[in-house]
């Protein structure tokens, strides 16, 4: 209710999350892509403008611990989300529903999937970042640790 998710918006684009009332743009971009435009366009609009950089090689719990607190955040919110194609906020997303929120698989994927992930693509950048999810929920899973049965013995001397 107090976070809008898209694609990268024109300048014009800009009027739009500024009329509803939001008040910060988190920007999700490969590292290193240049973002100064961006940011200069968002401030210059009033905005708060946060930049957080992943790609599904990158991608780890910092990354993901991060995307939870800055859309979580109430000194944040309204905030409007955005990156280039949704594969990269789509994915984070889905962690976010799935590690934050509780949700299990199937609600994690209608929700981001509402938010733009294509966890059905064939390739391209929405494959990779399912891939990298699948990898991230992987690691991070608690390792089930065997059950180890203890034998104890005991003794008794006879007198």
């Amino acid at each position: 209710k107090d976070v809008a998710s898209g694609h990268n918006p024109f300048v014009d684009g800009l009027a739009w999350p500024r009329a509803r009332g939001y008040r910060t743009a988190l920007h999700v971009r490969p590292p290193g892509e240049d973002d100064s435009a961006a940011r200069r366009q968002f401030r210059d609009k009033g905005f708060q403008y946060i930049s957080l950089e992943v790609l599904p090689i990158t991608l780890n719990r910092q990354v993901v611990d991060e995307f939870n607190r800055v859309v979580t955040d109430q000194a944040n919110l309204p905030l409007f989300a955005y990156d280039r194609d949704s594969s990269l906020l789509g994915g984070l997303w889905y962690l976010h529903f799935r590690t934050h929120e509780g949700y299990d698989h199937e609600r994690a994927a209608i929700k981001a999937g509402e938010l733009g992930l294509n966890i059905d693509a064939d390739a391209g950048p929405h494959r990779d970042m399912w891939l990298a999810i699948q990898r991230y929920l992987q690691m991070s899973r608690p390792t089930k640790r065997p059950v180890s049965k203890v034998h104890t013995a005991s003794w008794i001397r006879e007198p």
